[in-house]
């Protein structure tokens, strides 16, 4: 048995079970569609949740036949805690060692340019832009969230910048026009096996500007015609610059050129789609990873279909509401492509996920239209009471 531990692990668990394998999950959403036995951190009343409370209680979990831990979003910013599980060589991903150094740029930055990639140029805190358009990032934080667009005007950023609590924890950067878009691959501590990309889906649900993540579309049509060689450069090269192991996701932006915003050295929101595209479950083949052995290139190369794309899309609350007391059919709900699915009389916070929807096109925006028109009957069936899925 397996402990799966993030953020959201309804997906992991969705993986591992469809792989033959039991899970025994930790998250903050105990989704009605997760797989397998989870459990939900115990907090005293109005206490705000913290990511470090998922590793407390996957601490807690009897398990007298672990076979290891393996982590999702939001759990690469503990390291320190991920600890526990390496010493007893039970952690199946990055280790503290390997999350300190790709989780700072500056250091990412310098192993990127020695083979000739870069990232958007961006500095510590303290520094102020005098001209162009610049954002304010956060450097422990995933999915987006937090970063905030910076004013022109420099006494209003000043202004910013001398509120923060903790300065060092933030990097100024230059803002990219360009396409989000993410390549993941395998790892196992020395070589790479790329298996898959996506377009990025940006919240646009609301009227500030919000880089929240909000799903993905696979795959990426290359932009160029070295693309996949120089993505396969890439992976290996961090992974042997990194000693990276298991799934991992690097995020850039399409523009001119490719310009690298981060790594995520854990199992990412992408990997469903990617599975979806390839018509093959990822699980496995993460822990086999873990432990050094990747598939031969030349047999994975026959799980690439022909061209379809399969999209997600997060949708978030635009008001606060009660789940109705008749959505408890989630199998009904879960054919129709909903997924992340919520449980009867919970109450959904405005701006806070509902769900998650799923599609399939034959082009890009074809797969769009789709998940847009999930998205509208979801605000339907949720938010106003009414309607039924028919897809």
């Amino acid at each position: 048995m397996y402990i799966v531990a993030g953020v959201s692990i309804r997906d992991l668990s969705e993986s591992a079970a469809e792989s033959g394998v039991e899970v025994t999950g930790v998250d903050f959403f105990r989704d009605m569609d997760c797989r397998g036995k989870v459990i939900t951190p115990s907090l005293e009343p109005d206490s705000k949740p913290w990511t470090l409370d998922l590793l407390k209680t996957a601490q807690e979990i009897e398990c007298s036949e672990c076979s290891g831990l393996v982590y999702g979003s939001g759990i690469e910013n503990y390291g320190d805690a991920l600890q526990y599980w390496q010493d007893k060589d039970l952690l199946l991903g990055n280790g503290q060692d390997v999350l300190l150094k790709v989780r700072n740029p500056f250091i990412l930055r310098d192993v990127l340019a020695q083979i000739g990639m870069e990232m958007p140029e961006f500095h510590s805190s303290d520094w102020i832009p005098t001209e162009g358009s610049w954002l304010l990032k956060p450097l422990f934080k995933g999915g987006g969230y937090g970063i905030l667009k910076l004013p022109s005007e420099e006494a209003a950023i000043r202004d910013i910048l001398s509120q923060l609590d903790k300065p060092e924890r933030y990097v100024v950067q230059e803002k990219l026009d360009g396409v989000p878009a993410s390549i993941t691959f395998l790892a196992n501590g020395s070589k790479a096996l790329l298996v898959g990309s996506s377009y990025q889906l940006i919240n646009k649900q609301t009227r500030e500007e919000s880089y929240q993540y909000m799903g993905n579309i696979v795959p990426l049509m290359a932009p160029y015609q070295s693309f996949w060689k120089d993505m396969d450069k890439l992976a290996n090269h961090l992974t042997a610059a990194f000693g990276l192991k298991g799934l991992n996701t690097l995020d850039f932006i399409l523009s001119d050129r490719v310009k690298i915003l981060e790594l995520n050295p854990r199992w990412s929101g992408s990997v469903e789609m990617i599975e979806a595209w390839l018509g093959r479950r990822l699980f496995l083949d993460h822990i086999k990873a873990c432990k050094g052995k990747l598939p031969n290139k030349a047999e994975w190369e026959r799980f690439i279909r022909p061209q379809k794309f399969y999209g997600k899309k997060i949708i978030f609350a635009d008001v606060s509401f009660t789940v109705r007391d008749d959505a408890g059919d989630w199998k009904r709900i879960h054919q129709y492509g909903i997924r992340d699915i919520p449980w009867p009389k919970s109450t959904i916070k405005k701006g806070e996920p509902v769900c998650t929807v799923l599609a399939k096109g034959s082009t890009k925006n074809e797969c769009m239209l789709k998940l847009a028109k999930k998205a509208h009957q979801v605000r339907e069936f949720y938010e106003q009471k009414k309607g039924v899925f028919q897809v």
